[in-house]
């Protein structure tokens, strides 16, 4: 390396050397500058990128003037030609500079691994407390995550070298320094015990094992891999303390070399993200994850290791120098932090894991811990004791006393060192750590009296019982309460109105239950303070953002892909891409993010059903069949069993007394949830679709009322809109239809609902329907008037193309009307539902031909379950079913084709059977033209089958849809 006159730190805590000034102090603004601009690449960086990441927010003109001051400052230390200002862009001469970062990556990037881990000084940037824009912060985030997975890396190739060469106690240390580095590794840890085996300690390897498992269960609920419970196993079961060459081989984690970087024949995995293997597997087919799950909990069930004591956690706070003088004051305490820390009984939380913990309290990281402050810190770190200490002088010594502290109540354990004498020609020497050994021989005798708790979510907030009320929200969402979870956020949000990550926690949450409206809200309170966010949650905010609020699809999709992992929740994003994925029609990849689901949870039931529907859609009617079976078996009594049970009977063509036995039957169970209120509508529906109109009004207006009482009041008016919508399609009387919805409306007033999540799109369409083009109008532009567009959801789209085709076809406008059906259709989720609505144009233009085909394909097709959607976009699309039965038998009949006619009869007869009174006569009419076709169908007349045909792309393509006979389109009507 050329020795250059400028030396840029960054790995770590920032430091400029210059050979002439020696250390040069710059302000933390201009170090994060300096160091982006040496990272940035040779090129030039625009100014107003730089402005953006340092100075967001800030009016144009003053955040112009204080980059230019910036610059100033940081040229007067450098030199003018070591930053180059050229107009808008600015650049650092790289030769003029030599930077850490470069070197450790060259370092990397030629397999030098020891010169790399020697050359890595720390997290980059590391104690940087500004807080800049989002976009630094991504950066930051970024690059520090690939630092130090770089440097994990190097440091992994450095141990196994070392191992290699039979350098044991050098492997020793850099397998210890790694598990420092990232204690949640199992692939570090399981390196460190096999060390320590084969270097005779079986029992601190044991220990060390016992200690990882442990940590890995209280911080981050899981177990450790299931290769290493093999490799615990092995070293138990061996007949010797020491581990033989012979076995160094076979160990099922033996870790081999790596001839170049990314090849590796390391037992647990190719060399790359830790746990990749683990995510492969995940990410692969749901019979491959299932597999993978099962493997995991046969070998968790052995655990790791049960016996012996956990290792006791503490936190060590700051020595209270009540002598003024620092220097000692710092000297003994590191001492007593060298000494705990080697100690595999003494789980110390370590500086950096405090530093960060206070940031989360939104405290100073370098602003010292005081035992009051420790205290709160062990309760967030789940630790079972402070260790307090305080420094007094004594003549020309000091005198430390120590003690051991309960960090929930605050009593004094034990005086664990009582009184210890350091004298001040040997602070940190001899006379310290002599003191570090008594105080660490006392902790140990009293550990059973500690009682260490549940380390808490490691999110910011400064509330205590904010965190508390978060951690046992999450609990809660874990077992599926989504409703409790809610609640118990809803707390801690107002504890602390800036605690985002109970506001994002919310919107998730809000949105599973379907609630969007409080989910937008939410998840908008989240992305404003989207700066308090560790990465992965700032990720997951954007991609929620786009989902609910901005409606970028595609954004969204990729979001959620970015940061899909083994958690907890993994089985949840899987869902919600998937989600996206079937709104886009992507079935065939929806189906793939399901199968990930239910292998990362096994028990997700949604999972498991949205699967068997994405199958159903995607036309491999087998697996769906396969996967409703699976659910039988899994989910065995289960009532939500009952309308997935019911609607697939329907769907395969099979009498739909299934279907309307389960909902009646979940209907009446669960009261006041909005499972409830959901079978309630899918009954209704069902009910009106089968023409009896009163038991199909009492349903959805008992839906309505519970929906109400849950405070989703803008649904239950929307319901309204959809009795409303299904009475008038099933029974063509306008005036009952309009008295309908205004008793409902009356009783349920708009204005009650939040402006965001007023139905006017609904009521909208309604009125057209009714004739009442006036007020549909003015519904649309109240819509778009009250509404902001910034809150316009993804599934709001296609109602607003929907409805304006609606209102131009009642105003008579049927080719735009037709423009607006294509556009809804293309961003519909169900191809069938716009369907009837393209054969009502077809027919209000006299093309009966045109609508006898899309009546075909409507009533082809069949839909997979009722309550998929809660409010379908046209207000409930069963209801045209009987309609359409009904003109294409009109239609077969005036085309001659006898027997497709008798076919649809039969269907509207079976359809129809219970019909209230007022339907009957159309049962009659249908009756009568069965009986007309029985007299003249001729002798052996073979039935007659519908074939398939493409409609013109330039019409509108539906799909497939199915010929009428031979002469398909060839009749008139009257």
């Amino acid at each position: 390396m050329v020795n250059r006159p400028l030396q840029l730190d960054a790995l770590g805590t920032a430091t400029l050397t210059c050979p002439e000034l020696g250390h040069v102090k710059l302000p933390q603004q201009r170090m994060a500058l300096l160091t982006y601009l040496a990272l940035a690449g040779p090129d030039p960086v625009p100014r107003e990128r730089l402005i953006g990441f340092f100075w967001p927010g800030v009016d144009p003109e003053r955040a112009r003037h204080s980059l230019s001051n910036a610059l100033y400052g940081i040229r007067r230390c450098v030199g003018q030609d070591t930053v180059q200002v050229a107009g808008q862009s600015v650049w650092l001469d790289r030769s003029r500079v030599d930077v850490d970062v470069l070197r450790f990556e060259e370092a990397f990037d030629t397999e030098a691994w020891d010169r790399a881990v020697e050359t890595y000084g720390g997290p980059l940037l590391d104690g940087l407390s500004a807080r800049y824009s989002a976009d630094f912060e991504h950066w930051l985030g970024g690059r520090r995550f690939e630092l130090g997975h770089a440097y994990g890396e190097a440091a992994r190739e450095a141990a196994v070298a070392a191992e290699k060469a039979g350098d044991l106690g050098s492997a020793v240390r850099k397998w210890r320094r790694l598990t420092m580095h990232d204690p949640h590794n199992s692939r570090y840890a399981a390196g460190l015990i096999r060390v320590l085996w084969r270097t005779g300690d079986a029992e601190e390897a044991l220990l060390y094992a016992r200690k990882h498992e442990r940590r890995l269960a209280r911080e981050l609920g899981i177990r450790p891999h299931p290769m290493m419970a093999a490799l615990v196993r092995q070293i138990r079961s061996s007949e010797h303390a020491h581990r033989p060459s012979d076995v160094a081989a076979r160990s099922p984690v033996a870790t081999g070399g790596t001839g170049s970087r990314g090849r590796t024949t390391e037992g647990t995995g190719p060399s790359g993200t830790p746990g990749r293997d683990l995510r492969s597997l995940v990410r692969g087919h749901a019979v491959w994850a299932i597999a993978a799950a099962a493997v995991l909990a046969v070998s968790l069930s052995q655990g790791v290791g049960s016996a012996g004591t956990e290792p006791v956690r503490i936190v060590l706070a700051d020595l209270d120098a009540a002598a003024g003088d620092a220097a000692v004051a710092r000297s003994v305490t590191q001492s007593l932090r060298e000494a705990l820390r080697v100690d595999e009984r003494i789980d110390l939380v370590p500086p950096d894991r405090v530093r960060a913990a206070l940031r989360r309290m939104r405290l100073d990281p370098d602003g010292g811990l005081p035992s009051g402050v420790a205290r709160e810190l062990a309760v967030r770190e789940g630790a079972g004791a402070v260790l307090t200490a305080e420094l007094r002088a004594t003549g020309g010594d000091y005198l430390v006393l120590t003690r051991i502290v309960d960090p929930g109540s605050g009593n004094v354990i034990s005086d664990a060192a009582r009184r210890h004498v350091v004298r001040a020609s040997t602070a940190g020497g001899r006379d310290s750590e002599r003191m570090a050994e008594s105080v660490r021989s006392a902790i140990v005798a009293v550990a059973d009296k500690l009682q260490p708790t549940e380390s808490l979510p490691r999110v910011t907030t400064s509330s205590l019982v904010a965190l508390r009320l978060y951690a046992r929200a999450n609990r809660a969402a874990r077992s599926g309460s989504n409703a409790d979870a809610a609640d118990l956020l809803e707390q801690a949000v107002r504890l602390d109105s800036v605690f985002a990550s109970a506001h994002l926690g919310l919107g998730i949450l809000r949105r599973r239950m379907n609630q969007r409206t409080l989910a937008r809200e939410a998840i908008a309170v989240a992305h404003r303070l989207i700066d308090d966010l560790p990465p992965r949650e700032r990720a997951r905010v954007s991609a929620e953002y786009r989902l609910l609020v901005d409606g970028e699809l595609t954004g969204a999709i990729e979001a959620f892909e970015s940061f899909v992992d083994n958690r907890w929740d993994n089985a949840f994003i899987h869902h919600t891409i998937a989600d996206a994925r079937s709104w886009l029609g992507q079935w065939d990849l929806a189906a793939g993010h399901l199968e990930s689901a239910i292998g990362a949870d096994s028990t997700f039931f949604e999972g498991w059903a949205d699967l068997a529907q994405a199958r159903w859609e995607t036309g491999d009617s087998v697996a769906a069949r396969a996967i409703i079976r699976t659910m039988r078996g899994r989910f065995s009594g289960d009532q939500r069993m009952l309308p997935i049970e019911g609607a697939f009977a329907h769907t395969e063509g099979r009498s739909s007394d299934a279907l309307e036995a389960a909902l009646e039957q979940l209907a009446g169970a669960q009261h006041g949830t909005s499972t409830q209120a959901d079978a309630l509508f899918a009954a209704g529906v069902h009910a009106l679709a089968t023409g009896r109109i009163e038991s199909g009004l009492q349903y959805l207006e008992s839906a309505c009322d519970v929906t109400w009482t849950l405070g989703r009041r803008g649904a239950s008016i929307a319901l309204a809109t959809v009795a409303a919508f299904g009475l008038l399609r099933t029974t063509g009387d306008a005036d009952r239809s309009r008295q309908w919805l205004e008793s409902l409306t009356a009783k349920y007033p708009l204005d009650s609902v939040p402006e965001l999540d007023r139905p006017y799109l609904n009521l909208a369409v309604l009125h057209a329907a009714l004739g009442r083009t006036e007020r549909a109008r003015s519904l649309f532009a109240e819509h778009h008037r009250r509404i902001d567009p910034e809150f316009l959801q993804f599934e709001q789209a296609p109602i607003e193309e929907y409805t304006s085709a609606v209102l131009h076809v009642a105003e008579g406008g049927y080719e735009t009307g037709i423009q607006h059906l294509r556009k809804a259709h293309a961003r519909q989720r169900c191809k069938r539902c716009m369907l009837p609505m393209f054969a009502e144009v077809a027919r209000l233009q006299g093309r009966f031909d045109r609508e006898a085909e899309l009546l075909e394909a409507y009533l082809a097709t069949p839909h997979w379950s009722m309550l998929t959607e809660s409010l379908p976009a046209q207000g409930g699309e069963p209801f045209w079913v009987a309609t359409a039965l009904e003109r294409l038998a009109e239609a077969y009949a005036g085309a001659g084709l006898i027997s497709s006619g008798a076919a649809c009869d039969r269907r509207l007869v079976e359809l129809w059977k219970d019909a209230d009174p007022e339907l009957q006569h159309r049962v009659r009419a249908a009756h009568e033209r069965l009986r007309a076709a029985a007299r003249e169908a001729l002798p052996g007349a073979v039935p007659q089958r519908c074939g398939s045909v493409a409609l013109p792309p330039a019409e509108f393509d539906p799909g497939p849809v199915a010929r009428v006979g031979a002469g398909a389109g060839r009749y008139a009507r009257h």
